[in-house]
């Protein structure tokens, strides 16, 4: 009895192992979609100038554009979570 459950135990381990993995490589793959959009807003929102409107519809149309990216972004990825149930 005891062989029987150490081998389970064994074979859950590595289960386990491979699914930790494959859940590191995931989110490793879905920080870089993310981080993109992030960063472009960080970065539109570092040079705005409220006594410099010039690039005011640039800046609002990159803003928005990045916005939507990352939302779409967050919701695949919520999607797949809860599809594969991570």
């Amino acid at each position: 009895m005891n062989d029987n459950l150490e081998i389970t135990v064994n074979r859950r381990t590595e289960q386990l192992k491979v699914r930790n993995q494959q859940l590191k490589e995931y989110l490793s793959s879905n920080s870089h979609i993310v981080r993109a959009p992030l960063a472009r807003i960080l970065g539109l929102v570092d040079i705005y100038d409220p006594k410099n409107d010039e690039h005011l519809d640039f800046i609002i149309d990159g803003l928005n554009d990045s916005a939507m990216e990352l939302d779409t972004a967050l919701r695949v990825i919520n999607e797949k979570l809860s599809k594969e149930n991570f």
